[in-house]
């Protein structure tokens, strides 16, 4: 009688352990990856996973799904978008239910291979189920995001953004001529050369896309060419190129503007500005506190609280008097 009773006992205590663990129950469950999903940044993907859970309990389950991307914490910020549908799944005793799930990498997700961990949990209670799902982000081929008509010099392309940040050329019909790889890129110059950037350095390109000064200064001047030469910083200091990028006055002042009739306003690292040729030769000696390029033979140079008309010789020619104090206090 007693050894009856015993196995009743050990038989009771088998079948609840047996409807706890049971509780639900996922078909086709796997602790490894389960599926491999090739994926783009902005695509959205429907996903048939083996989501199905079955109530075997005698009461009501209510059940959410989760989604945990490996390094990323939970999905759903900024990098990752999942949702569960539905969001919530009622189980009546005895009754099943499955979710589908709808996945979505953010655009600035980086290329390659992520895992993202799936669980379903009752609503205030533990995680009953989960799987795991490789993905493999692709990259997407970039596209045209935005066109900037300015074509001052009638060269007849255009800067073009793509979608990833990036800057080519397109001509009227909006076909790329030059691909989005630089930086930074500005309108064609009369002589059909474009100031672009790239790895953070600044140079020159034809209007086939070639090179014609590479990348290598860490400033060209917005004001481009004039007179054959253009101003270039490398480090902290600036200095002059030519057309085919030779070092025609060597980078040592703090700043320079563009040549006008044959000399160059450039400031040395005390503040103090000057003139220079287009050897490099300072034929203005730099002791005004601001100046002004030349234009029809006179410059203007501010000196002591007053401004002042000089030639080319640095010679003053008289008081600037028609240009207003505010505009040259020190």
């Amino acid at each position: 009688m007693r050894i009856k009773l015993k196995l009743a006992l050990l038989l009771s205590i088998f079948t609840i352990l047996l409807s706890v663990l049971y509780i639900p129950t996922q078909v086709s469950a796997s602790k490894g990856v389960i599926q491999t999903i090739k994926i783009k940044p902005g695509e959205t993907k429907k996903l048939k996973v083996p989501s199905h859970y079955t109530n075997n309990t005698n009461e009501t389950m209510y059940l959410l799904p989760r989604a945990y991307l490996s390094g990323w914490g939970d999905a759903g910020a900024n990098m990752v978008f999942i949702t569960g549908t539905p969001a919530i799944l009622k189980l009546l005793p005895g009754e099943g239910g499955a979710f589908s799930y709808t996945v979505k990498f953010a655009e600035k997700v980086k290329p390659g291979k992520y895992l993202m961990n799936f669980s379903v949990k009752e609503v205030g209670g533990g995680v009953f189920n989960e799987f795991t799902i490789e993905f493999i982000v692709g990259s997407v081929e970039p596209y045209i995001l935005k066109i900037y008509t300015d074509d001052p010099h009638n060269q007849k392309l255009y800067v073009y953004q793509s979608s990833q940040g990036t800057y080519g050329y397109v001509d009227k019909n909006q076909k790329i001529i030059i691909p989005a790889k630089f930086q930074t890129a500005k309108p064609f110059n009369a002589k059909g050369a474009a100031r672009v950037s790239a790895n953070g350095k600044y140079g020159f390109i034809n209007k086939k896309g070639a090179y014609l000064i590479k990348p290598q200064f860490d400033e060209i001047d917005d004001a481009g060419f004039h007179e054959g030469l253009v101003g270039v910083r490398v480090g902290k200091n600036w200095g002059f190129i030519n057309e085919k990028g030779k070092v025609v006055v060597k980078p040592k002042y703090a700043l320079t503007s563009f040549y006008t009739e044959g000399l160059a306003a450039v400031y040395l690292h005390n503040g103090k500005g000057g003139f220079i040729d287009k050897k490099g030769k300072m034929v203005i000696p730099a002791i005004y506190s601001d100046v002004v390029g030349f234009h029809n033979g006179r410059a203007i140079v501010y000196k002591n609280g007053k401004a002042y008309y000089i030639n080319k010789k640095g010679k003053i020619i008289k008081e600037a008097t028609d240009i207003l104090k505010w505009e040259y206090d020190e």
